[in-house]
């Protein structure tokens, strides 16, 4: 396979990362549960956890890949910084995320994913510059994928290698199914930030903890609204830090290996994607992770009209709850 920047080049490398990502995945299945769910001594770069399983993810994406017919340079979970694989002069950089819901896959859940995206590293390492996309769910065996055009950014959306063709979603909130990826908003404000997403329970409010297997969710139509809150919480209430960083260290915002395949898949679908402050992931930089630095959350919905409601009700819950300061400490323990 001859490395060219076009649509052609990339849609051949998306046919040989799906099975690498499917066969990533095959590998740690076996180990869902206590079996591979024992915390390591060792964090990854960022500060999250890492657990046998994600150990056992990280092994066989290097070996998986170290046949790979471009050759690259990669950064995944574990090391958080882009190196070459192999001793070839890499032209492509991977970001990958190898375990996408380290938690619920502790306790047995598969609601978890394997993802990868790749950028030309002749182009800044930015999110606007991502071309492909790969993401794999373990629960069904899914395999989601984006492959958009270098110049235009136009992309096209594949499920199981059919292409998607997405009408456009007018659901309005008050109908609308939210996917809540956000652990960190059950410790400092105890779910007060929340609340005025917590009615849709009704319609369906689901909080598991993998925010690639959200956004499958909404590629799937069974989700309206993602939302990753915790980082806009931890920057706009510098009360709740202390108690945040107890328990969370400084795990406060997301990593590249994140979202970087899940957020041109959405911007593909005509979504409304941005950080939780509604700043645009244009920009976002793809080789290196760092404790502080990151995106501030995530507010993707099927409309434009979703997002400036989410916004504005965040923005408002905010307001609310400064008015009553005292009250607020008064129900909380920190």
């Amino acid at each position: 396979m001859e490395y060219r920047d076009d649509v052609a080049f990339w849609n051949a490398y998306r046919l040989y990362l799906e099975p690498v990502a499917r066969r990533v995945a095959a590998t740690i299945m076996p180990l869902i549960g206590g079996a591979g769910g024992r915390i390591d001594t060792a964090t990854t770069q960022s500060g999250d956890i890492l657990t046998v399983a994600d150990d056992r993810a990280s092994e066989a994406v290097r070996y998986e890949l170290k046949n790979s017919p471009v050759p690259v340079a990669l950064l995944d979970e574990k090391e958080g910084v882009l190196k070459p694989l192999g001793d070839r002069e890499p032209r492509i950089g991977l970001i990958v995320d190898e375990l996408d819901g380290t938690r619920p896959f502790r306790m047995g859940m598969t609601t978890c994913c394997v993802s990868m995206a790749a950028y030309p590293l002749g182009e800044e390492p930015l999110m606007k510059n991502v071309r492909l996309g790969v993401i794999i769910r373990l629960d069904t065996g899914a395999i989601y994928s984006v492959v958009r055009h270098p110049e235009s950014g136009y992309g096209r959306v594949c499920r199981n290698g059919a292409q998607l063709v997405l009408p456009p979603d007018t659901t309005p909130f008050n109908r609308a199914c939210v996917y809540l990826d956000d652990a960190m908003t059950d410790f400092g404000l105890h779910g007060l930030y929340a609340r005025p997403f917590s009615p849709h329970v009704r319609h369906g409010l689901v909080r598991v903890g993998s925010i690639c297997y959200g956004a499958t969710l909404m590629v799937d139509r069974g989700t309206q609204v993602l939302l990753h809150l915790g980082p806009r919480e931890y920057q706009q209430w510098p009360e709740v830090r202390p108690y945040v960083e107890s328990i969370w260290g400084n795990f406060v915002t997301m990593q590249s290996y994140d979202i970087a395949a899940l957020v041109p898949m959405l911007w593909a679908c005509g979504f409304t994607i941005t950080d939780a402050f509604g700043e645009p992931l244009d920009d976002v930089v793809l080789d290196r992770c760092v404790p502080d630095g990151g995106t501030i959350g995530i507010v993707a919905t099927a409309s434009d009209d979703l997002h400036r409601f989410v916004l504005r009700e965040l923005h408002h819950r905010e307001v609310f709850l400064r008015d009553r300061l005292t009250a607020v400490y008064g129900a909380l323990d920190w």
